[in-house]
This record gives structure tokens, sequence and C-alpha cells, in this order.
């Protein structure tokens, strides 16, 4: 210990001791004898903190107060250890952009130098990040902060080993060792880094194009995550999911009750969210739905047809004028008015997964050879071999006017055209070991009770022994469509 001398013409010397509180009064150490020197050594205990304490006197015996040092110094023999590595955060999950303090405590107090060049390097899966040094010199606790950044990952964070404290040239810890410990930090916290939004919700949809209730029950396919949170959920005016929306909401699974207001039309829209808070655009309904909740009345009953007598087999025309556009349903045969069938496809059952606007197929009424018999339930599809494939489908039927007039909602069971089955395929010589450029193989698709995916719906290839052709007449094989037929009595009801 040292200090500045004293201002008496007659100084005679100084005493000095070291005591534990700045008023020179608790634990002191025994002062020296009165000595003209401006400095002193005193003994120590390790680990302990000390006042430099000073008192002057002259040659009349006359004594100064004592006086202490600014600031207690810390004695420390042997290099600090770290003691455990700790965060002030609570368990959780957190995603890109959130930071996450750090602490590395030590067995007593340390001194960082140049702290910018000080790290602490964490597990984070594809890419090791590094926490940068933030405060603590001085203290026993070092703090770092870590920022999530894009594509971190870990489902328990922890620092990549006891080795994970570093300093550049720059930098350094003085009286500390740099091990951290090697029982690993995350039995100590759970917190699971995910910087992935989760897969888009699917098959947004409502069970009808029209409802008379307020009432609207939307549903859709679920997403798929890890640490799936819940769905948002909105009703809007537009597809965009932003114009005109009402009943935001939450819900962990499909479906639910939303409700819209008469008169309006709305597109269901779903948002995915984790639980670290990652969410996925808004997705919305192919189709709309229009809430109409009042009865139409006939205003009028007339008819073009002259006033006469008529007998049997005589037509006599009659036109209803309703106080608002009025929809026909036929009740589950053909009628005289229908003029053609649409067919779509959807890899999923819902309704609402269904294109409306892109049909696979396109059937005139009575066109031979896809639908020769008008008046039964089935019809011919002609898809090409390659665009084959399982999944549901819907009918929709039209009249002579071109309007649609079918409000059945029916989606088929599923229907396994190569699922599991031989079917129609190319295989190339090389792959097939015989004698010809290609092989054709069979592909055989039924949902008959008879067949080997037995269900409700019927799907059938047309029939076709195994063929072997050589490349060029093989290949024009292949790019023919290729017909199957579907039993639609469940879908036209």
């Amino acid at each position: 210990m040292h200090w500045l001398a004293g201002s008496d013409a007659n100084l005679s010397g100084y005493r000095s001791k070291v005591c534990s509180d700045s008023a020179c009064s608790l634990a002191c150490s025994t002062a020296n004898a009165l000595s003209p020197s401006l400095t002193a050594t005193k003994s120590s205990v390790d680990g302990t903190s000390y006042f430099a304490c000073v008192q002057a006197e002259d040659l009349a015996a006359n004594t100064s107060a004592w006086v202490s040092s600014i600031a207690a110094v810390t004695v420390q023999t042997s290099a600090s250890v770290v003691s455990s590595v700790a965060s002030p955060m609570a368990n959780g999950f957190f995603k890109l952009g959130d930071v996450i303090p750090i602490q590395v405590i030590y067995s007593s107090n340390v001194h960082v130098t140049n702290g910018n060049d000080f790290t602490l390097t964490l597990e984070t899966e594809a890419t090791d990040r590094n926490a940068l040094y933030s405060a603590g010199s001085g203290t026993n606790t070092l703090t770092f902060l870590y920022s999530v950044q894009a594509g971190d990952t870990a489902s328990d964070l922890n620092y990549i080993s006891a080795g994970a404290l570093s300093w550049g040239s720059s930098g350094a810890l003085k009286a500390a060792s740099g091990v951290l410990l090697q029982d690993p930090w995350g039995t100590l916290k759970n917190f699971v880094i995910d910087t992935t939004p989760p897969a888009l919700p699917s098959s947004v949809g409502f069970g009808s194009a029209f409802s008379t209730t307020t009432n609207l029950n939307l549903s859709w396919s679920d997403i798929t995550d890890t640490n799936a949170r819940y769905h948002k959920l909105k009703i809007c005016a537009a597809k965009d999911c932003t114009s005109g929306c009402i009943g935001s909401t939450t819900n962990v699974s499909s479906p639910l009750i939303i409700a819209g207001v008469n008169g309006s039309t709305y597109y269901g829209c779903v948002q995915g969210e984790d639980l670290a808070g990652n969410v996925t655009p808004w997705v919305s309904s192919l189709s709309s739905v229009t809430i109409d909740t009042t009865l139409p009345t006939v205003t009028t009953i007339s008819s073009p047809t002259a006033d006469g007598f008529y007998k049997v087999g005589n037509t006599v025309l009659v036109d209803l004028s309703f106080s608002e556009p009025v929809y026909v349903t036929f009740g589950g045969t053909h009628a005289a008015t229908l003029q053609k069938h649409q067919v779509f496809y959807s890899a999923n059952s819902t309704y609402g997964s269904f294109d409306l606007s892109n049909p696979i197929a396109t059937i005139n009424y009575g066109d031979a050879p896809y639908d020769a018999t008008p008046t039964d339930t089935k019809v011919l599809v002609s898809v090409p071999i390659a665009s084959l494939k399982d999944g549901y489908y819907y009918v929709r039927y039209y009249d002579v006017n071109g309007k649609y007039v079918d409000p059945n909602r029916s989606v088929s069971s599923i229907v396994s055209v190569l699922k599991g089955t031989p079917g129609y395929t190319l295989i190339p010589k090389k792959f097939s070991s015989l004698a010809y450029d290609y092989y054709i193989m069979r592909y055989e698709a039924s949902l008959s009770s008879s067949g080997s995916n037995a269900g409700g719906d019927t799907v059938t290839t047309t029939s076709i022994r195994q063929e072997r052709l050589r490349g060029r007449d093989a290949c024009a094989y292949a790019n023919q469509h290729r017909p199957f037929q579907a039993d639609l009595s469940s879908l036209l009801s």
C-alpha cells in the first residue's frame, strides 16, 4: 500500500493498517510502528477484501484521523473458476431476432480486458453461434448475449464444450480460468431455438358455396410442425386475407365455426403459428361462401304458352319469378336440361381444397363414349397416363344455359389409381433387362368391392394386356390419354 505525504512542517511519520471497512474500524490488522516511509506491506487472507488505512503523527505526538483508500482490494492468490452457467430468461421457445442473456458465474471476481474480443460459442446445429460478451468485469458474473439468427436450431440450447469461452489476440481474462463446467448447461435450462415457420395449412374451405345461417363452418388441413401451437383464423371479403376481415380468433385444429354477416361473401383465411412464434403466410380458401338467410319469394307466375286446350304429351311452359336468384336441385338423377359435367381433382378430401376453376375433365351430357348412357350415374374420364394419381374427385353438372345447378358437396372416398398396385408405365431397356427398347407394365386401379382396393366408388382402366414395344411406338403409346370409369352415384346425389 502507498500514499501521499502529509503537509505538517513538524511531521514525524505514519502508521498504517488494513481493515474490512472504509471507517478503518472493523477487522483491522495491527498498525505498524511510526515510520516516515510512504509505503507499507501488509499480511492478508486469500479471498478477503481490504481497505488501506493511514494515520499521520507530528513531533508533538499530535495524530490525524485514520484515512482509508477510496476502494477496497480483494486478495486472490488462485485463479477463479466457473461455478455455474445460467440465464435470467425463463425456459421456453425462441425465434429469429430474440436475444438471450447467458451468465457465466465464477467463484470470485474476474477481470476482462477488451471484451469486444471475448465470446461464448453455442451449439446451434448447422452453424454454431457466438454469444458476445456484454458486461461483468470486476464481478464474479460475466454476461454474454446470444442473438438468434436465421437457420439456428436447438432442442435444448447448450455451449459446445468446456472450452466454449474464447478470446482473440487483444482480449484477456485475468485471474480466472476459461474452462467451463463439464456438466452441460442444458440440464439447468430448457431453451428451444426454432427459426423455421411451420408448413403451410392447406385445403382451406367451407362446406358449401352458400350458407343459410350466419355461422360458417371453416375447415382446413392442420399445419405440420414439431413445435406447432395453433392456427389463426378469420374470414375476409377477398382472397388477399387483408380486405374486409372479421372474426379473428385461434384454434388448435380444424374445423371452427366463425360468424359472418347476412348478405356478405367471404373467403376463409388460416395462418399457422408454432410455439416459438414463427408464423406461416395467410392461406385463403379457393372458393368463397355467401351468406343468405332470407328465403326467396315468388313474385309472379306466368306462361309464354298461348291460352288453349292441351292433351297428354303437350308441353305447357310455366315461368316463375322470384325475389332473388335461386338454384334448382336435381334429385340424384340426370335431368333433360343437363348440358355437361365437370370433374375436379384434389389430393385432399375437403371440399375447399378443390380448385373449381380448373377441372381435369369436361364431359358433354350424352356424349359417347364418355357419357354413353345419359340416364345412369357413370361417366368416363380421360387423363394422360402420366397424370394418373391417387386422390379425391368431385363432380359438378350444368344446365343448358351453362349454369351450375348442383348444390351437392359430396367428395369421393380415396381413389387409389396407382398406389400399391401394378399399372401402366414405361420401363427403359436398361432397367428391364429385356431385348426391347421399352416395356409397358400395367396399372390396374379399382375401388369396386372385388378390386384390390375395395371401396364404394369405382375407377377402372380399360383392359389392356402387357405389351412389348420398340422405342418410337412405345413413346407414342405412352402419350395416349388413358380413360378410366368413375361411378358417380355418390357424387351426383
